[in-house]
């Protein structure tokens, strides 16, 4: 079996283990250097035998590289990249529900890159393949379909949207070492340090602070009117907070339910506030 490294010439991995595995501790009776050097042994061993039952004899060295930029370890390198005659990922998405038109729009976005990433030849020779899951707008569905789409070893997962569903799902993604990419503009999405979620648009702590500017340069009274969600509070959240300090005041804070599409009552408070202006954030 030949293991090819970007760095090295190709070697056999057999005589790369035996040299490990003979090679003595850098500092002769420090403990915990003999520790290493017998894990880094039984890395390679365990690597050995993986590649034997699964017959292969060679691994390109661009699967190599991509692995390691991706800090994969040899067990997701073999299911995931080595294995695999397609990539798969999965595309959990809202597409019923008060989230339809973005799950939509999502989910048509990521199929027009596949289509055009496979007719190019594909990601290191592979085909991308791909399913489509409905989340419904529901965070708890949302949190299903991505632990299924984790335990089918799906390489990435596209989704959901909203970020009520992104802010519960994405500890299965977590669970599974599994890249997540997400539309979802909550600035609590990425505050939590989840390394495998991925944003597709500006968060709101990235976007916010610019409209904060815009609005205090023009106007001293605001009416915020917000959706009851994630993604509303959260918007209301960080506004209200960037405009401490300001002279602009907030002088009427309107609360919507997640999903509604009469705000009439909603604008008649904020009419009647007399604020200057009017910030909407609903989904």
């Amino acid at each position: 079996m030949v293991v090819t490294h970007p760095e090295t010439q190709s070697r056999p991995a057999k005589s790369l283990g035996a040299s490990l595995r003979g090679r003595p501790a850098l500092e002769p009776g420090a403990e915990f250097m003999i520790r290493c050097n017998e894990r880094i042994a039984d890395e390679v061993r365990e690597r050995e035998q993986m590649f034997a039952r699964a017959g292969i004899q060679s691994v390109p060295a661009t699967q190599v590289e991509a692995a390691e930029c991706l800090a994969l370890n040899w067990r997701q390198r073999l299911v995931h990249v080595v294995l695999p005659q397609a990539i798969k990922i999965a595309n959990i998405v809202e597409l019923s529900g008060p989230g339809t038109s973005a799950g939509t729009v999502f989910k048509n976005g990521v199929e027009l890159a596949i289509k055009e990433i496979n007719a190019s030849g594909g990601i290191l020779g592979k085909k991308i393949s791909y399913t489509t899951e409905d989340t419904q707008t529901n965070p708890g569905v949302a949190k299903g379909l991505t632990q299924k789409a984790v335990d089918n070893d799906t390489f990435a997962i596209f989704g959901p949207v909203y970020s009520g569903s992104i802010m519960v799902s994405m500890a299965e993604s977590k669970r599974g070492e599994t890249p997540n990419f997400t539309g979802g503009e909550a600035a609590a999405i990425t505050a939590q340090g989840n390394p495998y979620v991925f944003r597709t648009a500006f968060g709101q702590n990235i976007s916010y602070p610019k409209l904060a500017k815009f609005i205090t340069g023009k106007y001293k009274t605001l009416a915020v009117i917000y959706a009851n969600n994630d993604f509303g509070k959260g918007g209301r959240d960080t506004l209200t907070k960037l405009l401490e300090g300001t002279q602009t005041k907030v002088v009427a804070d309107i609360s919507t339910d997640a999903g509604a599409v009469d705000f009439s009552a909603a604008v008649l408070k904020a009419k009647q506030s007399d604020a200057d202006a009017i910030f909407v954030v609903t989904n």
